[in-house]
């Protein structure tokens, strides 16, 4: 089944955060034995036990870890974004309200959680009360991705609209926004030097934007099936991406 092959990538996964993407995603496909013996795998490996509760429709729509991996913070949860503190199995805070928190980005200096939400808001928040910090407004349905430039500076949001917006921060002004040649983007990524902003598209292109503009994109080329996954090289010279079809590409972004 879905849910026991889910599991079982959860158990292989070679991160904690691979891991616990996987096994929150078989918990959701089928909750039974292989689903939460792999969610406690994932707990496992994290340090102190948290205690999972089984009820109807609270599930987490996604999971980011702090940077500095003490953290870990759950969107979705009844609404609210949950985060749990990985030293102690302790809650650490819980806020939210209104539509449910969709996907979650937290600032490189972990003192900003990005929360981006069903009704197409981005709020920042404190992680560490949950104090909300600002609303970017921009797109206009469900946020489906997000990140932040690696300096801190600019965020992007992906919503299933096929828009993606930047705004620069702490003002939280739209810079930018990028439409017109995906039906629905999946995967997100700010290259090392902040330059440019790669997105997969649901039909299977990759392209290369700059951020500040959103002047007509660059295609590298195509997968034969939905974009899953973008992240750039170290060196930001090559892109990997991975698809619905299989397969990982390495592009080489400067040719």
């Amino acid at each position: 089944t879905l849910a026991r092959s889910l599991a079982d990538r959860a158990v292989l996964a070679s991160s904690t955060h691979e891991a616990a993407l996987y096994a929150m995603a078989s918990l959701q496909e089928h909750e039974n034995a292989d689903a939460r013996g792999a969610l406690a795998g994932v707990l496992d490996r994290s340090g102190p036990r948290l205690e999972w509760q089984s009820r109807p429709g609270i599930s987490c729509t996604d999971l980011q870890y702090s940077a500095d991996g003490r953290f870990l913070a759950c969107a979705g949860y009844m609404n609210d974004v949950v985060i749990w503190d990985m030293t102690t199995g302790a809650q650490a805070a819980r806020f939210g309200e209104g539509a449910a928190a969709w996907r979650l980005a937290y600032s490189p200096d972990g003192q900003t959680l990005a929360a981006g939400r069903m009704d197409g808001e981005v709020r920042l928040y404190r992680p560490s009360d949950g104090t909300e910090l600002a609303r970017l407004v921009g797109p206009r349905d469900t946020v489906v991705d997000l990140t932040y430039a690696p300096d801190g500076h600019r965020i992007a949001g992906a919503s299933i609209d096929g828009t993606v917006v930047v705004w620069e921060l702490p003002g939280g002004n739209e810079v930018a926004r990028l439409q017109g040649r995906c039906m629905q983007h999946y995967g997100l990524a700010f290259s090392p030097d902040g330059s440019r902003l790669a997105t997969g598209c649901m039909d299977g292109e990759v392209l290369l934007w700059q951020p500040e503009t959103g002047v007509e994109p660059t295609s590298l080329g195509s997968h034969s099936r939905d974009i899953s996954g973008v992240a750039f090289a170290p060196d930001g010279a090559r892109l990997v991406t991975s698809s619905d079809d299989g397969e990982v590409a390495v592009w080489d972004v400067d040719a």
